[in-house]
């Protein structure tokens, strides 16, 4: 059985409610070219390199921002994959988890992942871990496509993850990165996945 991923490009900005407001706009045009899952980019909902900002946008995952996105979901009847967000953590108010959520079309959470490498580049003037806090469980979800491994940008330089997501039987590992640079190219790419 092949399945359809569309995957979003966007150039998201610092205005949460302009980038929620394209991304749901992906999600029905998604829905309606028959897609079964529409991915977005890391931290799609508010991109700015600060890390003092990131607090204005962030949420816990019962949040308004989560709820939104698992109604749209279910209304649509398509999965969604929150590249990720910046979400709060219990335990610290200096740093936040860079969280990827995947939803799938009843709008339940079917997978929860917190990046755990962080970009560490002081060369380049970021350290991503000044205000990120790094998770720690690597993340394989039972989905109606298949076994969906879950990653964040930076995780791409270490092999080691991908072993361990395939190992544990990963059959489509998603990667969702920030890349301000604007281009030119279509807002939904899809793809035929056929995983069983």
């Amino acid at each position: 059985m092949k399945n359809l991923i569309g995957v979003v490009q966007m150039n998201s900005s610092n205005q949460p409610a302009d980038n929620v407001a394209f991304a749901k706009a992906q999600i029905v045009q998604a829905a309606d070219q028959g897609l079964d899952l529409v991915s977005f980019p890391e931290t799609f909902v508010y991109a700015v390199e600060k890390h003092s900002e990131k607090h204005h946008a962030a949420q816990t995952l019962d949040g308004e921002l989560v709820q939104t996105f698992r109604d749209l979901a279910s209304q649509y009847d398509i999965s969604v994959l929150l590249g990720s967000i910046y979400e709060k953590t219990p335990d610290e108010d200096k740093r936040l988890y860079n969280t990827s959520i995947l939803i799938d079309r009843q709008g339940e959470l079917n997978g929860v992942y917190r990046k755990i490498h962080m970009c560490d580049a002081p060369t380049l003037g970021y350290n991503e871990s000044v205000g990120i806090k790094p998770g720690n469980i690597p993340v394989v979800a039972d989905h109606e496509i298949g076994k969906l491994g879950l990653t964040i940008c930076y995780d791409l330089r270490f092999p080691e993850l991908f072993r361990f997501l395939t190992e544990k039987g990963a059959e489509v590992i998603f990667v969702p990165a920030l890349f301000s640079l604007y281009r030119e190219a279509p807002l939904v790419a899809t793809f035929d996945c056929t995983c069983h």
